[in-house]
């Protein structure tokens, strides 16, 4: 997940990441069942990656736009379009 806050990330990247997940999960467990699946990661409070990724993004995004030097103000403008979409998606 390092730097990942940083980069673009597409919604096909996030659910490969999510799958690679799901998919360690079902060997840990021996299951092929997605509903135990979800059942378990509930259970030990994992989220997916996918979710991470906005979380993580959301932060960057609010430091971001809170610091006060050079490069915030000529970068200004796509971390304030991009914040309040990440915000809305997370709800």
């Amino acid at each position: 997940m390092y730097g990942v806050d940083a980069c673009p990330v597409c919604v096909s990247d996030k659910r490969s990441l999510d799958f690679i997940i799901t998919r360690t999960f079902m060997k840990i467990f021996q299951t092929s069942s997605v509903d135990v699946i979800q059942e378990c990661q509930t259970m030990f409070n994992f989220r997916r990656a996918s979710e991470l990724i906005l979380e993580r993004k959301r932060k960057f995004l609010q430091k971001f736009c809170s610091c006060e030097n050079g490069i915030r103000k000529v970068l200004a403008f796509m971390a304030t379009d991009e914040l309040p979409s990440l915000c809305a998606s997370l709800s």
